[in-house]
């Protein structure tokens, strides 16, 4: 089990009451509705994030994102589910229409993700929350 750096995070969100399609939900949406998605989800992170964007983004990270919801996820969708987030997280490119910018890539040798599910027991704690690290040098 991986576990964050010491320390406080450089970036954090918290969303509460909103959880990302896990990846088969993901997968079986169709492209113009799962745009739309993306960009409420930017949007999201957005303003829940309270200051100005990063001039540059992290050229390696250690995100991770913790997933409150009712029920439990497995593991490759609960990573899987995590894409939209990702792409929002990096750069405006072509690829990236909707990106903030907090991180440079989302490539294995620019990121570290540390995927975090918790069971919760009512609707009113289901929730995410993304906490972002530069990648410590003793690593």
């Amino acid at each position: 089990m991986l576990t964050p750096p010491d320390g406080p995070p450089a970036y954090a969100f918290e969303l509460p009451g909103y959880v990302t399609p896990l990846l088969n939900e993901t997968l079986r949406t169709h492209f113009r509705k799962r745009r739309n998605q993306n960009k409420a989800l930017a949007w999201m992170l957005r303003c829940a994030y309270p200051g100005p964007l990063p001039p540059i983004p992290l050229p390696r990270s250690v995100v991770q994102v913790v997933r409150r919801s009712i029920g439990s996820p497995d593991q490759d969708g609960l990573v899987g589910g995590f894409k939209s987030l990702l792409d929002c997280l990096q750069p405006v490119s072509a690829r990236h229409p909707h990106g903030l910018g907090f991180i440079a890539d989302d490539s294995q040798a620019a990121l570290t993700l540390i995927p975090v599910a918790e069971r919760v027991r009512t609707r009113a704690a289901v929730g995410m929350t993304i906490r972002i690290w530069p990648y410590p040098a003793s690593i």
